[in-house]
């Protein structure tokens, strides 16, 4: 038995950099973004989700919320939690999106249409972008182990 703690290694550091930041951007334009569509719509809860928005930007830098982050690196399943967290944001953004485009010419005629289609598209290359960025860390993080 032990009698000191010993000090555990961030397994995956790029990856935990890289979701941390991807989590960022991703709820950042999901509640700030979608509270000024809502907004134009002449919908209130627009107004919640962008106080959602500044509660958020505050959060991450609490200590808490750091710490979270920092246990959150040593996990050894937190590749395979990304990964599906990102898969499922990316399904669930790029559906409206590919709805929208079938129709592209009768959606472009209404402008509250033409928000939510943007809104859609963009939040489904983010979530693409963070897809990608989070393989790419992922690669990288396993490289530097496997030289170890």
């Amino acid at each position: 038995m032990r009698s000191q703690p010993r000090a555990e290694r961030t397994q995956y550091p790029r990856l935990a950099r890289v979701s941390k930041l991807s989590v960022l951007v991703l709820v950042l334009w999901l509640s700030l973004a979608g509270g000024v569509v809502m907004l134009l719509q002449g919908r209130a809860i627009g107004l919640a989700l962008l106080m959602c928005g500044i509660a958020i930007i505050a959060g991450f830098r609490a200590r808490r919320v750091q710490l979270f982050f920092e246990a959150e690196s040593r996990s050894t399943s937190l590749p395979a939690r990304m990964l599906c967290a990102h898969l499922l944001i990316l399904l669930l953004s790029a559906l409206p999106a590919i709805v929208y485009l079938e129709e592209f010419p009768l959606y472009m005629m209404d402008p509250g249409s033409q928000r939510v289609f943007i809104y859609a598209g963009v939040t489904a290359v983010l979530a693409a972008g963070a897809l990608i960025a989070s393989l790419i860390a992922l690669r990288l993080d396993r490289a530097d182990r496997s030289l170890q």
